[in-house]
Formats: C-alpha cells, sequence, structure tokens
C-alpha cells in the first residue's frame, strides 16, 4: 500500500487563527479605550459635571423624573447633546434602592459628580486586559504551530510517530493488542494498545489522513495482522 503521512487539519488550524485574531480585536480594542477612549470621554463629562454640581442637588433630586419625565440628571446631560454616564446614575440609583442617608447629602452627590467616568484603575485594567488578550491570541496560534510537529505515517505494518521530522516511535500493527474506535464515530478519535501498554492517540479533528489510516487498522480487538 502507499505511505499514509498525517498533516495538520486546515479547519482546525483556521478556527484557532481566526480565534487568536479575534483576541488580537479585543487587544486593540482595550488598548484603543485605555490610551484614548476613555481619557476621552473623561474629558467631555468633567466640565458638564463641574457646571451641574453648581446646582447643589441631592441623589434624590437628581434622580427624579417628575419635572421632565426623566431623571433631572439625563435632562442636564441631554441639554449638552451628552448621554448621562451610567457611572453616575448607578451609583445614585444604588444609594436610592439600597435607602442610605447619603442620597440626601448634598456633599455626597457633588463628591460622586467630580469622580472621573475612568478612574486610573479602570484605565489601567484595559492595558491589563489588552496585555491578557495578546497573550490568549499568541497561545491560540501556537497550539496549532505546535500541533504541526507532530506527525504519524502508515505503511500498511508500521504506524510510525514523528517530531518535526524527527521519527521517535514505531508501533507495528503485529503488536496492536487493541484498536479501540468507541470514540471514532461522535469524536474522531482512535486509540491503540501495544503490547508494552503503550497507548497511541489518533485525532481526525486535529490531522488530516487519520481517516485513511483507520480504515487499514484490523477491525478485531486483537489483532495480528493487516490484510
Amino acid at each position: 500500500m502507499d505511505l499514509i503521512k498525517t498533516s495538520l487539519n486546515r479547519e482546525y488550524a483556521i478556527r484557532f487563527f481566526g480565534v487568536a485574531a479575534l483576541f488580537v480585536a479585543f487587544a486593540g480594542w482595550f488598548f484603543y479605550d485605555g490610551k484614548w477612549g476613555y481619557p476621552a470621554e473623561n474629558e467631555a463629562v468633567r466640565p458638564i459635571c463641574e457646571e451641574l454640581v453648581k446646582q447643589n442637588l441631592t441623589a434624590e433630586e437628581w434622580m427624579s423624573t417628575e419635572k421632565y419625565g426623566i431623571s433631572q440628571l439625563d435632562h442636564a446631560f441631554q441639554q449638552r447633546n451628552v448621554e448621562a454616564p451610567s457611572f453616575y446614575k448607578d451609583a445614585f440609583q444604588s444609594a436610592i434602592r439600597e435607602e442610605k442617608e447619603i442620597v440626601k447629602n448634598r456633599e455626597w452627590s457633588k463628591a460622586v459628580l467630580l469622580t472621573p467616568v475612568h478612574t486610573p484603575d479602570k484605565i489601567q485594567e484595559q492595558y491589563v486586559s489588552a496585555l491578557v488578550s495578546l497573550f490568549a491570541a499568541f497561545i491560540f496560534c501556537m497550539i496549532p504551530l505546535y500541533r504541526q510537529r507532530k506527525t504519524f505515517s502508515f505503511d500498511g505494518e508500521t504506524l510510525r510517530f514523528f517530531v518535526a521530522d524527527a521519527e521517535c516511535a514505531a508501533y507495528p500493527v503485529s503488536e496492536m493488542v487493541i484498536v479501540d474506535r468507541s470514540q471514532w464515530e461522535k469524536r474522531g478519535i482512535l486509540k491503540i494498545q501495544m503490547q508494552n501498554n503503550a497507548v497511541v492517540t489518533l485525532d481526525a479533528w486535529h490531522y488530516k489522513g487519520v481517516q485513511a489510516i483507520e480504515k487499514c487498522l484490523p477491525k478485531t480487538e486483537t489483532p495480528t495482522s493487516v490484510e
């Protein structure tokens, strides 16, 4: 029979490289927010909040909808063509929901409004997230590249295992005790147990050519030869 050689499954590799590309995109997004997006939003909101604190309203008053049908905070920002940051609304609503005394404290509401929407810690988190995403992208790239170094060949009599084209092990068909196909139909996994109790795993999802090898391997659990 002709020599059968395995190679990295293209579909498997494309999926991993696709996920890696997605993580690179996430990294760019996080970096943009940390470098430009968050600081720009802080600068856009800061002068508005400096004006709003002069109104000397409590959290309850800022979140009241009686006057405009929407909260006074939303209305104040809409008047300046800017959407009210959820950071402030969440802080006020949380205090109101938990019935805290600070909702009637004007100095507290001023302090909230003068707090940057994105604190230095939040900005720093974006850089950390960008690095984590790049690391994840690197891992997803390396996994298929690492698998690519491992290959099998089968000549009808011996299954050979290679790493970076260097032969590392040989598994003669005559020494195969069990050819386990219990996971073959659902997962494309074939397990071969040798006389010395070594177990060889072939995975059709990771490697192209495994299907051809499977067809040539014995169908019994105690094979001695291959026709």
